[in-house]
């Protein structure tokens, strides 16, 4: 399913004043009545388009956005998303799935309007529901190590590292993201991206092999760094609240690794723990984040 040639406009969030649920408005009215439609057209098969879905998407997010980031908009968004209002539940099954609806628009107006080339990038996004969640927590899990860089390669390319220090990084030519497509070289169908490929690369980019340690005469202690506990701290929002952040341990790596060369490589050697710490840091992090304490509730 392709998305044709649209304007950037299409996948935008909507702004506060182009979306309401205030009871017995025009606004409400035509906002309801499109998402009834939508949900309508993706129970056709012959009309379940990715512009379809993707709007859904779209909507989702632009009433989280409006709604959800106080406390009277939530209770007014609950009133209305639920069984004594219109209830949305009949099409989005539970409000957790509705967050996932949610967070994918989010994703999807980040490439329409972060991409250097958003026609070919959207559509090459799958437009599953789970498959394009899990690209949403990849993305996010990217940016928070301020590897946004290389969430864009993943629509070209499937990068692979050895380490978390690595540098030099390998491009596989095979695009990690892509949309079920006609193959010219197997005269096949290529399926879409999934969410387990998605998944399978996140966790070897985030827990390489590390290379294995081997018998060296260079194991006399020279120093030792110690960070502050609070590094795998999280508040109740999901957000990190230590005093010292994995970006800034892998940062003080990259450059105490730099002064490691030809020239003493044969004096020295460089071990880190960054590998175990990253794990315990995302474990602690996903067990923080709100979507999971919703889904625990549930």
């Amino acid at each position: 399913m392709a998305v044709t040639a649209m304007p950037t406009e299409t996948y935008a969030l909507l702004g506060h004043n182009e979306i309401s649920i205030a009871d017995g408005t025009d606004a409400e009215a035509y906002l309801y009545g499109e998402i009834e439609s939508l949900f309508s057209k993706e129970a056709t098969l012959l009309q379940n388009t990715k512009e379809t879905r993707f709007r859904l998407y779209i909507l989702a997010a632009s009433l989280r956005k409006r709604y959800l980031n106080s406390r009277t908009g939530r209770k007014a968004f609950n009133d209305w998303f639920g069984p004594k209002g219109r209830n949305l539940y009949r099409f989005f099954k539970t409000f957790p799935n509705f967050l996932k609806y949610a967070a994918n628009g989010d994703l999807v107006n980040f490439v329409a309007t972060k991409s250097k080339t958003p026609v070919e990038d959207l559509a090459k996004l799958p437009s599953s529901l789970r498959t394009l969640y899990q690209l949403h927590l990849a993305k996010e899990d990217l940016i928070e190590q301020k590897n946004e860089a290389i969430f864009w390669t993943l629509f070209e390319s499937t990068p692979k590292r050895k380490s978390l220090t690595d540098k030099n990084i390998k491009y596989d030519q095979t695009p990690l993201i892509h949309d079920e497509h006609w193959d010219d070289e197997t005269n096949e169908v290529e399926p879409a991206t999934v969410a387990e490929d998605i998944k399978d690369w996140l966790d070897a980019w985030n827990n390489p092999t590390a290379p294995k340690k081997t018998n060296s005469e260079m194991n006399v202690p020279v120093a030792t760094i110690y960070a502050h506990r609070s590094i795998f701290s999280f508040n109740r929002q999901g957000d990190h609240d230590g005093t010292v952040d994995l970006s800034d341990i892998t940062k003080l790596i990259r450059d105490v690794s730099s002064a490691f060369g030809k020239t003493n490589n044969s004096q020295f050697r460089l071990e880190t723990d960054i590998d175990v710490i990253t794990k315990r840091y995302l474990k602690n992090k996903k067990q923080k984040h709100p979507a999971r304490k919703i889904l625990k509730k549930k």
